[in-house]
């Protein structure tokens, strides 16, 4: 039963929630979002605010299993690793299958097919765990992530004595825009039992590909994140 209604609800709710236009966000983008949005870019075609997250697992009893769904994030942990994506209004508009906890952002943005439902103009907004700064140029869209402390980022540059006025000023604009997604994520790990404790191993095909694709799609059908204000004043 589980293995029949279970893609079947996900399939249908894949339907109901289809990939937006930039039309349809831009109808639908909030007025506090655009002045926040200003803030940080010229662009005005914010499409999604991007976010990876973790859900703890049972280990593995294989150890090279074990060792591929260790969480470099969640220390000590194994996880399997999402990559969702909301409207700036906040509806759910993107979830990737599972992935192991040890796979990068970038990695999960790579062989997702994220990257092929951009179109030319696109802005996507993200922390920093997300650096593929070039593989979007070369679509023509804009990546907006907070100021990196670094020149080129964690472990990859020179150290500086810290963020400009004006980066941290950005930064703290992209933050109050992010918000919303860390929001909608707690919602969908908060709001559903099943995420209660570790996810079973023979399991984690479901889980991985179904069950929290159905978790987010359904929550996204609540209440505003942000309030009736945030969406239409």
């Amino acid at each position: 039963i589980r293995a029949t209604w279970i893609p079947y609800i996900s399939n249908s709710l894949d339907l109901w929630t289809p990939w937006p236009t930039q039309d349809q966000v831009r109808a639908s983008i909030p007025t506090k979002f655009k002045a926040k949005l200003a803030a940080t870019t010229h662009s005005r075609k914010c499409l999604i605010i991007l976010d990876c997250t973790e859900i703890f697992i049972a280990r593995p009893e294989d150890d090279e299993l074990a060792k591929l769904h260790y969480s470099s994030y969640k220390k000590h942990y194994t996880t399997m690793k999402w990559l969702v994506g909301i409207t700036p209004c906040g509806s759910i508009s993107f979830v990737s299958a599972g992935y192991s906890g040890s796979t990068t952002d970038d990695e999960i943005c790579k062989h997702c097919g994220f990257y092929g439902m951009l179109q030319r103009c696109d802005a996507v907004i993200a922390d920093r765990g997300f650096t593929e700064f070039a593989t979007l140029r070369d679509l023509g869209c804009e990546l907006i992530i907070p100021a990196l402390s670094q020149t080129m980022g964690k472990g990859h540059g020179t150290e500086r004595a810290g963020m400009t006025v004006d980066e941290n000023i950005r930064t703290y604009h992209i933050a109050q825009v992010r918000i919303h997604i860390e929001r909608m994520m707690r919602l969908i790990k908060g709001g559903w039992h099943c995420f209660d404790a570790l996810l079973p191993t023979q399991m984690l095909p479901l889980y991985s590909r179904y069950i929290l694709n159905i978790a987010a799609k359904l929550t996204a059908f609540g209440l505003p994140l942000q309030g009736v204000d945030y969406l239409f004043e």
